[in-house]
């Protein structure tokens, strides 16, 4: 429960509820970057958000990494048709 209040007890709980709701949604980035979802959308709240900015960094790298590997799949593929 967050207090009406505008007072320094209103401003806490304002700031655990936004602190919460970001937890949640890199929670569930999270969850679908383990699912192998690369395109999921992560938005750093701020230029200091650290945990946010490595999300973007981690899904770039495993972006790049499943190109790669659908990228070495096919030449298998290719070279096992073809017998390179």
């Amino acid at each position: 429960m967050v207090s009406n209040t505008t007072d320094e007890v209103g401003a806490l709980g304002t700031a655990f509820v936004s602190m919460i709701a970001s937890q949640r949604s890199l929670a569930g980035a999270a969850n679908r970057l383990a699912a192998g979802d690369t395109s999921v959308e992560i938005t750093p709240r701020s230029p200091r958000d650290v945990l946010g900015h490595a999300f973007v960094k981690l899904r770039g790298i495993m972006h790049a990494l499943v190109k790669y590997l659908a990228a070495a799949e096919t030449n298998v593929a290719i070279r096992r048709t073809f017998g390179c």
